[in-house]
């Protein structure tokens, strides 16, 4: 609050500005404690308005994905497939993913293990630049990451900041790697290539845009070609190793696959 308010006009001074300042200051003092807040025993209610809410968006996300993504990528086999007409649905399956793990999910674990904070996530969907991007829309694992890996590099290692951040960088990329390799059962590089290759020169790139409309639109821009490039990237590296195993997408989509393509 004081370094938010550390250039003030002078108007500020003026009863009206007090006003308004001791308001506002109201206003993120209540949001502070609802992000804090502590209940004596659990809520069984909230918990199950959250369940329903993640189970909602599980079954949304297989209707999608089953009637407007396999079909269209079993059909075109080649990455370049009509990105436009799959970009709307790959992002709208990340969208509800998105609030089923971080809202839904994280709320009930936050419920039944008393943990005080309740905020997951900021509005990255504001970010300018892409570097304020990845570090608003996970907030757990990048205050892990400032804590346990950013400033150890820099004491022990004797890193600068931009070389700690870049090991941090690595480092998710590598674990996101890790967890796309076991969910698609095929051992690649696509995170790797595409979110540190690829995002280092963004990060520097975007900053030109902080603060500004170009910046927001460049970061959405990143983010919803990346997220449709990848979607298709995985699926047809799962669809060649491991789809002529897979029991259900063969009973779901037995007109569209074919044994000599898989």
């Amino acid at each position: 609050i004081y370094h938010k308010n550390e250039n003030i006009k002078d108007k500020s001074f003026t009863n009206g500005g007090m006003r308004n300042n001791s308001e506002e200051n109201e206003k993120e003092g209540e949001e502070d404690k609802e992000k804090l807040m502590i209940f004596p025993s659990i809520r069984w209610t909230y918990i199950l308005n959250n369940w329903l809410q993640g189970i909602l968006c599980l079954l949304w996300i297989s209707v999608v994905s089953c009637q407007r993504i396999v079909p269209m990528l079993v059909r075109g086999r080649l990455v370049t497939i009509n990105s436009l007409q799959l970009c709307v649905p790959a992002n709208l399956c990340w969208f509800l993913a998105f609030y089923c793990v971080f809202k839904a999910n994280f709320a009930i674990l936050a419920e039944v293990t008393h943990y005080p904070i309740k905020q997951f996530y900021e509005d990255w969907w504001n970010a300018t630049t892409v570097e304020d991007f990845w570090r608003r829309w996970n907030v757990p694992v990048h205050d892990f990451a400032v804590h346990h890996v950013f400033h150890p590099c820099m004491r022990h290692f004797k890193l600068s900041a931009q070389a700690a951040g870049a090991v941090v960088f690595v480092l998710s990329a590598l674990l996101h790697e890790l967890t796309f390799a076991v969910a698609f059962q095929c051992p690649n590089c696509y995170f790797i290539t595409i979110g540190m290759l690829l995002q280092v020169p963004l990060i520097h790139f975007s900053r030109h845009f902080q603060g500004r409309r170009r910046g927001n639109i460049l970061v959405w821009m990143n983010f919803v070609l990346g997220i449709t490039l990848m979607a298709q990237l995985y699926f047809h590296q799962w669809y060649k190793c491991c789809s002529r195993f897979d029991r259900l997408f063969r009973a779901f989509y037995r007109g569209d696959y074919d044994e000599s393509d898989a």
